[in-house]
């Protein structure tokens, strides 16, 4: 029986944020820069509302 890749989270001290989906093979980059968030897909498979938890998740984080 093949089992799916699990999904991997990193989370670094200066605020950022790497999640990959094997379901969506995407990597996804979130990085915390004060006034502003940064969201990089591999590719561009994600919702828009997928995105916004992204960010809201990454206000919690230091940034960086």
């Amino acid at each position: 029986m093949n089992t799916l890749p699990k999904k991997t989270t990193t989370v670094d001290s200066h605020g950022h944020i790497e999640v990959y989906h094997p379901v969506l093979d995407n990597l996804v980059r979130v990085e915390n820069c004060g006034a502003r968030v940064v969201v990089r897909l591999t590719r561009d498979n994600f919702s828009a509302s997928a995105k916004t938890v992204l960010i809201l998740i990454s206000k919690v984080l230091p940034a960086g």
